[in-house]
């Protein structure tokens, strides 16, 4: 495998960017979707003018930032005359400006930190994890203490927990840490560790991208002490998701570096996935019952009549037909853009909602916008395997993402728009580069 060493160089702590790293927290914190403090459209908003005059203004990046803008407003724009048509409405702009801010912050990202991301990246998501490894023990040990300490943070902080949340009857986040669970329970192997994430399967997706990072410094599928500890943190989540996409990772450093040292640790990495996928619950088992759910929209409509004020969350197969069905009724080609209260479904029978996060994509931007962010998605990865990483098999990365996008309502946060986006940063430096050739040539 040809490694490129300036996409991800090592940098000791000591020489570390400090308002890189900040930057970096805060998109992660930011993306987890736990508290919506870091994400609301107003603190967005706020990042947004600090990041412009301390970053676009100070480096000189006006150019592209304005270029920018005139690419996401005209296409948000195209959007807010379409679902004004079709609703005969004026457009919800809140809405609309939580995405402008959200594409700034990542194209920003992009610009200012470059490749040198998935080293901040890695090095922010460790001290993460081992604070939520510390507050994980402490849950098992302690759970009535710790939420209530986490509690009274939150609310101190007017910290407000997501809709997806609301269907927990017992959770709770602090920023830095989630209790997220359906019952209280004092049994160990049955609590999951969410660390800062509103879910630990979503968790799971920063634990699996952290892991492919080391593994791409290695060059290889070489098991270092750090790897060790995420796949542990890793299992704590007792993620679905989770395990499947680390195979994908094994996967893709597999084919992309073929020799018998790596095939002799990837036939026991192979070995240790088999076993945990048949003998855990959250495994084979889980994806069984996913498969042959037997609840129907019927079923859920139902217990939301039983629960107006509550939420009710449909499973993701059904959850996905249901917004499919709505979407294709209303408005297929828009979707609804935020004409409703949560971005989600809330009607006169309840709240509504999926984990599905491909469905609340369509959902929001209806059938053309789920195609611009499929191709976007799949050319930007491809872009950052092939042309920055230096490797083959872009697709396994693009599955990687897709995978947590379809599981989780997470295609809207800033570290999915920053992977989305990515590509166009570096075919419009391709397209720049080019231009200065050819002249250089003609003179």
């Amino acid at each position: 495998m040809t490694t490129n060493v300036k996409a991800i160089t090592d940098i000791k702590s000591t020489n570390l960017d400090k308002v890189k790293y900040i930057l970096v927290t805060y998109i992660i914190l930011a993306s987890s979707g736990g508290g919506l403090i870091l994400s609301d459209v107003f603190f967005l908003g706020f990042v947004n003018l600090i990041l412009f005059f301390a970053i676009v203004l100070k480096y000189n990046i006006l150019k592209q930032f304005m270029l920018w803008q005139g690419i996401i407003v005209s296409f948000l724009v195209l959007y807010s005359i379409g679902v004004s048509f079709v609703f005969n409405a004026t457009s919800n702009y809140t809405f609309f400006a939580r995405y402008i801010f959200v594409f700034n912050i990542a194209m920003i990202s992009i610009y200012y930190i470059k490749e040198d991301f998935f080293l901040y990246y890695e090095k922010a998501i460790f001290v993460l994890s081992v604070i939520g490894l510390i507050f994980f023990i402490w849950q098992i040990l302690d759970t009535t203490l710790l939420f209530n300490l986490l509690k009274s943070f939150s609310n101190l902080f007017g910290i407000e927990d997501s809709l997806y949340m609301k269907v927990r009857a017992f959770n709770v986040n602090a920023i830095i840490y989630t209790i997220n669970e359906e019952t209280y329970t004092n049994i160990w192997y049955m609590k999951r560790n969410c660390g800062f994430a509103f879910e630990p399967g979503f968790y799971s997706f920063f634990l699996v991208l952290a892991i492919f990072v080391l593994f791409y410094k290695e060059g290889s599928l070489k098991i270092s002490k750090r790897i060790i500890f995420y796949l542990f943190i890793l299992l704590t989540t007792q993620s679905t998701t989770g395990i499947l996409t680390i195979f994908i990772v094994f996967l893709f450093f597999g084919f992309n570096s073929i020799n018998i040292k790596n095939l002799f640790v990837f036939v026991i990495l192979l070995v240790l996935f088999i076993s945990v996928f048949l003998y855990f619950d959250f495994g084979a088992n889980k994806i069984s019952s996913v498969v042959e759910e037997n609840d129907t929209i019927t079923t859920y409509e139902s217990a939301a009549l039983h629960s107006p004020d509550g939420v009710i969350s449909m499973g993701r197969i059904v959850g996905f037909e249901y917004y499919f069905l709505k979407t294709m009724k209303v408005s297929p080609i828009f979707g609804f853009c935020g004409m409703d209260k949560y971005g989600h479904d809330n009607d006169i029978i309840g709240n509504l909602t999926t984990a599905n996060g491909f469905s609340v994509l369509l959902y929001n931007f209806g059938l053309l916008g789920i195609l611009l962010y499929v191709v976007a998605l799949y050319k930007s990865c491809n872009y950052l395997v092939k042309k920055d990483l230096k490797m083959k098999m872009p697709f396994f990365f693009y599955l990687i993402v897709f995978t947590y996008i379809f599981s989780f309502p997470v295609g809207n946060t800033i570290i999915m728009i920053y992977f989305l986006i990515y590509g166009i940063r570096g075919n419009l430096l391709a397209e720049k580069n080019l231009r200065i050739t050819k002249i250089n040539r003609e003179v």
